[in-house]
């Protein structure tokens, strides 16, 4: 598992209003946002999930060259209760996407 500067493990997340799906915004943003961290900051590993019925956030995850790893159970501010989530982890000597 990879840390963050802090020593805990280092992680990411995003959120796009919907209305704005499948422009491939995300995927380009993050691709520049990863690979600027984690040079910035020595990050070899991070890790990512997302809700097991939100598989579009996975297609970006696959797409920036995260491995799915495995699942679990998640929660966050805008669900009732926890939820399915799938795990993916990302070494920095895979990350894909624009130069």
């Amino acid at each position: 598992m990879g840390a963050a500067p802090g020593g805990g493990p280092a992680t990411c997340a995003w959120f796009l209003d919907p209305a704005h799906w499948g422009q491939g915004y995300v995927a380009e943003a993050a691709h520049a946002f990863l690979a600027d961290t984690m040079d910035r900051f020595g990050i070899a590993t991070l890790w990512a999930d997302h809700f097991a019925d939100n598989p579009a956030s996975g297609r970006v995850m696959e797409k920036l060259g995260f491995v799915r790893t495995g699942t679990g159970t998640g929660t966050s501010a805008a669900r009732l209760e926890p939820a399915p989530i799938v795990v993916y982890r990302l070494d920095r000597a895979n990350l894909k996407g624009r130069p």
